[in-house]
C-alpha cells in the first residue's frame, strides 16, 4: 500500500484533537468525527474537514485512526450501528490508538480481515502534552508486515524459536550472563542507582544455575518462568 494521503480520525478529545491537528501539520488531508460534534468542529480552524457519522469518514479516508476512552467504546464505533466497518473498502487499514482489551482487539482484528481490511493496535503512551508535541511512545502490534519495526526484537526473532523447540545450546551461556549481571550490579550500587530489571533477571538466572543450567544459553531462562508459572497456578488452585 502507498503513504496514505486520506487520513479519518475517529475520537477528537484531549489525546485525538492534538493528533488529528498534528497530522494535518504533516500534510495529510485529515477528516474528524466524534461523539461530541462540538469537539470535532473545533478543528476546522485547523483544515481539518467534519464528517457527519463514522460512514462517511470511512468512505472518505484509506486509513481510519480510532482514539476512545475503552472498549465498548472501540468496538461499538467499529462494528456497531452505522459504524465504520460497513464503510471501509477492502484494502484500507484500521488503527486503534486506544488502550483496549487484547483479546477484543484480536478478535475484532480476525473479523476486520474478513472484509479485507488490515488492523494495526497501537495504544500511546506520552500523555497529553506528548500528543500536542507530537512525541508520543506508539507501541504497534499486526501481522508480520510489522515485524521489522523499532519495536522489533533480536532476541525473540532469533531466541525465540529456540525456546519453542526446547533447544538451549548456548550462544551465550547463563554463567557468563550471570558475570555481566553482577558486574552491572556492582557498579550501579556504588553509584546508588536501583536497577530492579537487572535485579529481576539475575534471580531468574540464579534459578537455572541452581537447575543444573549453568552452561546452557540465556534462552533457557523460559524455564524459569515456567516454574514461576506453575507455582503461580497451583497457589491459585
Amino acid at each position: 500500500m502507498t503513504t496514505p494521503h486520506r487520513i479519518g480520525f475517529v475520537g477528537t478529545g484531549i489525546m485525538g484533537a492534538p493528533m488529528a491537528r498534528n497530522l494535518t501539520k504533516a500534510g495529510f488531508h485529515v477528516t474528524a468525527w466524534n461523539r461530541t460534534p462540538a469537539r470535532a468542529e473545533a478543528l476546522r480552524d485547523a483544515g481539518i474537514q467534519v464528517a457527519a457519522s463514522p460512514p462517511e469518514l470511512a468512505r472518505a479516508s484509506e486509513v481510519v485512526i480510532t482514539m476512545l476512552t475503552d472498549t465498548p467504546d472501540v468496538l461499538s464505533v467499529v462494528e456497531g450501528p452505522n459504524g465504520l466497518a460497513d464503510s471501509m473498502a477492502a484494502g484500507t487499514v484500521l488503527i486503534d490508538m486506544s488502550t483496549i482489551a487484547s483479546q477484543a482487539t484480536r478478535g475484532l482484528a480476525e473479523r476486520l480481515a474478513g472484509r479485507g481490511i488490515a488492523m494495526l493496535d497501537a495504544p500511546v503512551s506520552g500523555g497529553s502534552w506528548g500528543a500536542q508535541q507530537g512525541t508520543l511512545a506508539i507501541m504497534v502490534g499486526g501481522d508480520e508486515a510489522v515485524a521489522a519495526g523499532a519495536a522489533g526484537s533480536w532476541q525473540l526473532s532469533n531466541l525465540g524459536p529456540r525456546m519453542v523447540r526446547r533447544d538451549f545450546a548456548p550462544g551465550f551461556m547463563v554463567r557468563l550472563q550471570q558475570k555481566d549481571l553482577r558486574l552491572v550490579l556492582e557498579a550501579a550500587n556504588e553509584r546508588h542507582v536501583p536497577l530492579p530489571v537487572a535485579s529481576v533477571a539475575r534471580q531468574l538466572f540464579t534459578t537455572l544455575e541452581a537447575d543444573g543450567l549453568g552452561n546452557a544459553g540465556t534462552q533457557a531462562v523460559v524455564t524459569a518462568i515456567e516454574k514461576l508459572a506453575n507455582v503461580e497456578a497451583q497457589q491459585q488452585g
